[in-house]
């Protein structure tokens, strides 16, 4: 069954812990980030504080009095409880609890050694545009409203697809149901803006900066489902996956000969020991 961290509490990971007047259930009002392990370290630690405590600030819920020091520890402890200190997915979810303060859970899970390798088979790129994302700033939240994003990935299963791509209210791209999207087309990488509704994803800000370090064309701009058409080579990145290049888009194929390229410069060194 494995265990869960609740409010710093070990428990049986079955054990209920959320009453049923809580506004994060009723409501919502929660967010939550899904981070990568290895060999005790979780990965990219500072950039998914940063992005979930401004995510609280957002929604009005007042800081943990817990600190991001101590959440460390005690996702090592429970990561160690479950046997999966080594390689883990790990998910912080932070709430409204009944009397306004925030409260959170966290989760550790075995991930196996394929999520730290560059994945031979591509990804086939699916469409979901039954709904659209609202654009705004509560748009690039990771947040326990994830009901477009669980109805495209159900898409994505239905097309035989591993990924379906979401659409904002304008009718642009905003992002996958789990990964930012990129694109190449004649040496320019592109990808939407914070202002099309996609998720600040934690792995797209660090692909970012990358580029900007090493001098890597890039531009973050509104994008049709068309120009994925027109790309030289389109990628997807997450915390969990890392970078996955796109092989197939609606009849569409692309090289990754970039892609790999990026993967090996930003993921593989860090992801050596696992291999």
């Amino acid at each position: 069954m494995g265990f869960i961290c609740f409010n710093g509490q070990l428990l049986p990971a079955g054990q209920p812990v959320i009453a049923a007047a809580n506004p994060g259930f009723r409501y919502g009002e929660g967010l939550f980030e899904t981070m990568k392990m290895l060999q005790g370290n979780i990965l990219l630690f500072s950039p998914h504080c940063q992005r979930l405590h401004q995510g609280m600030s957002l929604l009005g819920l007042k800081p943990l009095s817990t600190s991001n020091n101590s959440i460390a520890d005690q996702v090592k402890m429970l990561a160690q409880k479950n046997g999966c200190l080594e390689m883990a997915r790990i998910r912080w979810t932070v709430y409204r609890q009944e009397d306004g303060t925030a409260g959170y859970v966290l989760e550790a899970f075995a991930l196996e050694n394929e999520a730290f390798r560059w994945q031979e088979r591509g990804w086939q790129l699916g469409l979901y545009a039954e709904n659209t994302k609202a654009t705004g700033t509560l748009a690039n939240l990771k947040s326990a409203n994830y009901l477009v994003y669980r109805l495209a990935a159900a898409a994505a299963a239905q097309q035989g697809a591993d990924e379906c791509i979401v659409l904002n209210a304008h009718g642009h791209v905003c992002d996958g149901s789990r990964t930012n999207i990129f694109t190449l087309k004649n040496g320019l990488l592109q990808t939407p803006p914070l202002t099309s509704g996609c998720v600040a994803g934690v792995m797209r800000r660090h692909v970012l900066h990358s580029c900007s370090a090493n001098n890597i064309p890039f531009a973050e701009k509104d994008l049709l489902p068309d120009d994925l058409l027109a790309a030289d080579e389109v990628f997807l990145t997450n915390a969990i996956q890392g970078i996955r290049w796109v092989s197939h888009y609606q009849g569409k194929e692309y090289g990754n000969a970039f892609t790999k390229s990026l993967y090996k410069q930003l993921l593989a060194a860090d992801y050596q020991k696992a291999l």
